[in-house]
């Protein structure tokens, strides 16, 4: 399996996070620049802003956040590089992203949601044991339970 590590991002790494971009077939499916996700950062107190990185390189990007309303823990946002695609990168950040998430007080269960075309994610997702438990027309959210039902 492919290490990787997550940083926060900072004033030191988030020109490298910037950098990072999907494939241009694949920003139908993740349409926001890693920049537009750190402006939003600003104006979003509840995202936490993770560079993905393996081997000292920024690889991809994460966000986490916790919608205020209901306190449920999200997976709002993950992408790796089209350069470092394929290698088992992403597989193995939303491992560490979810084992972060489940050492959380009251983090029962982490949520996300995908493109209902998005056919790599669904398989991801399914594979780490996210079960869906909602669709609307072009997005379905899955949840993964960390402490026993969903």
């Amino acid at each position: 399996m492919s290490a990787v590590s997550l940083q926060p991002v900072t004033r030191h790494n988030w020109h490298a996070c910037a950098a990072l971009r999907v494939s241009a077939e694949q920003q139908v499916l993740f349409p926001f620049s890693v920049l537009e996700w750190i402006a939003e950062s600003r104006f979003e107190p509840s995202f936490e802003l993770w560079a993905v990185e393996a081997e000292g390189t920024a690889v991809g990007f994460a966000v986490l956040g916790e919608d205020e309303a209901t306190a449920e823990h999200w997976l709002i946002a993950l992408m790796i590089d089209a350069r470092f695609q394929r290698r088992g990168y992403g597989r193995a950040a939303m491992q560490a992203l979810t084992a972060r998430l489940a050492v959380r007080p009251g983090c029962r269960r982490v949520l996300l949601g995908h493109r209902a075309s998005n056919a790599a994610a669904a398989a991801l997702y399914a594979a780490l044991g996210f079960v869906e438990i909602d669709r609307d027309g072009h997005e379905i959210i899955r949840a993964l339970d960390l402490k026993g039902a969903i």
